[in-house]
């Protein structure tokens, strides 16, 4: 297409506008592309472009479509190494000096957070979590807290003390608001590259 043309904002094939980007990455919205207002149109590598818009045709739209809402990001400052000067942390927690750990996150006793872990706001590990290299945790979550565990007896409930662990991998990332409890008996885990919310 046009290599002159400027785009400044992604959207989807329904609200874009003359400077948007959007992309094709289910033939099921194919019919919204005569609507559209986009000037560029991220496709599948064998899609017949027209003279309608400027293309950008790959093996993987959506793929394309994840690396390119990159360049659109507005800079959150996020810098590593940082712990806000209102994060609580236990001195029997072991924290890695290369890390990010945002305002009122509260980090009890047993931790273990390694390198490049970025924690954000307002997030509580209770105990006895470890996290490895590389994991994001979103704003509000909590790890490590006690699980639901209760003996019922006839006067009531029992409490069952949660003895295990929480094991997060490498490269995971926690969506906001998200619990993680400890397991009763035998370790929580959460293994290397999942991604939850």
């Amino acid at each position: 297409g046009d290599q002159d043309v400027i785009v400044d904002n992604l959207s989807t094939i329904e609200n874009a506008s003359e400077s948007s980007i959007t992309f094709l990455a289910n033939n099921k919205y194919l019919s919204l592309l005569n609507s559209t207002k986009a000037s560029a149109v991220i496709v599948n590598s064998d899609f017949e472009e027209d003279e309608k818009f400027n293309y950008l045709k790959t093996v993987n739209p959506y793929l394309a479509y994840a690396k390119i809402s990159n360049l659109f990001e507005v800079d959150d400052d996020i810098k590593i190494p940082f712990i806000h000067e209102s994060a609580v942390i236990s001195d029997k927690a072991t924290i890695h000096k290369d890390v990010y750990i945002g305002p009122n996150v509260c980090i009890g006793p047993n931790c273990l957070v390694e390198q490049n872990v970025i924690i954000h706001s307002n997030c509580s590990l209770v105990k006895d979590v470890s996290i490895d290299s590389g994991t994001v945790i979103q704003n509000g979550t909590v790890l490590g807290s006690d699980g639901f565990g209760f003996a019922p007896t006839k006067d009531g409930y029992v409490k069952i003390t949660q003895l295990g662990k929480l094991k997060i991998g490498k490269n995971v990332e926690i969506g906001a608001n998200c619990t993680i409890d400890r397991g009763a008996i035998y370790d929580t885990e959460i293994h290397d590259g999942v991604i939850l919310d």
